[in-house]
């Protein structure tokens, strides 16, 4: 399973920004990220800001897919995905 370094390595961000791409690719809203890593909503939505414009990445949804590709090896999943396969639906990343 990929950890944070192989976010800030592959994908150049800082190490704050991997944990909130982490969260975003779990479909944390900007204040769930803010609650879980005890910082404000808007600290939140400044790192996730910064995360799309280093990606390139027009939304949220698209960052996860970009960090999913670029980061799993062939057929593995995120970490904290949900399992599609067993019934698990995955939330949809909105801000």
């Amino acid at each position: 399973m990929p950890g944070k370094h192989d976010l800030e390595e592959i994908l150049g961000l800082t190490p704050r920004e991997a944990e909130v791409l982490t969260l975003v690719a779990r479909g944390y809203t900007n204040r769930e990220i803010a609650a879980a890593l005890v910082i404000s909503a808007k600290t939140a939505s400044v790192h996730v800001s910064h995360i799309l414009r280093k990606l390139d990445a027009p939304n949220r949804l698209e960052a996860a897919t970009i960090a999913h590709r670029l980061t799993q090896p062939h057929g593995a999943r995120l970490a904290g995905a949900p399992d599609a396969d067993r019934g698990g639906a995955p939330r949809l990343p909105y801000g």
